[in-house]
């Protein structure tokens, strides 16, 4: 392995164990156990009233749902054939699967409220994700430029300290590589 590839690979490590850790490297922050709270949405401007979309979206959550109590992923498909919808959903890692379920029952409410009717749609919210598309939409979507509206929820860190805490983090990392020889270890 060349140079080039062995300061790739420490950068890359560093990068990695810094967007795990930085929770823990940033004085002030403090977890939320509400998982609700809205990250961010995107919707697609395209919709479809008609109550056979609104009765297959309302399906898919619905299937979706108890899944979210056994499982932190899982992939679904609802629909006739006129209308299919595809969806997933995911959830971090650390919650439970009560925690899942409860962040997963929040989705639907949030999008019906944020998104109405819209054919593609995705949620995130701090605990998890949730993506639905109606079949066949993904390639016109994708193929042209069509606007997307977004929006995000609150901003959570106040910029002042946060550049001086991330470089911080960074070089406290780096050196913990170095001295490490190449594995930083978390002494917590």
């Amino acid at each position: 392995m060349d140079s080039a590839s062995k300061s790739f690979s420490l950068v890359s490590h560093i990068v990695l164990v810094l967007s795990a850790s930085l929770g823990f490297l940033l004085p002030g922050v403090t977890c939320s156990s509400d998982f609700s709270t809205l990250v961010y949405k995107k919707c697609s401007n395209r919709s479809d009233s008609t109550e056979s979309h609104s009765q297959t979206l309302s399906s898919l959550f619905q299937e979706l749902l108890p899944r979210s109590s056994t499982s932190r992923f899982n992939k679904t498909t609802a629909g006739d054939e006129n209308i299919g919808i595809s969806a997933f959903f995911q959830c971090r890692n650390d919650l439970s699967n009560d925690e899942c379920y409860h962040c997963v029952n929040t989705i639907p409410k949030v999008s019906n409220s944020l998104c109405k009717q819209a054919l593609a749609a995705r949620v995130h919210l701090d605990g998890c994700y949730l993506k639905y598309e109606t079949d066949g939409l993904v390639e016109q979507e994708t193929s042209t430029h069509e606007l997307l509206h977004e929006t995000c929820g609150e901003r959570m860190v106040d910029g002042d300290g946060f550049e001086e805490a991330k470089q911080a983090a960074f070089a406290a990392m780096e050196s913990g590589v170095v001295g490490e020889g190449g594995l930083l270890r978390n002494q917590s």
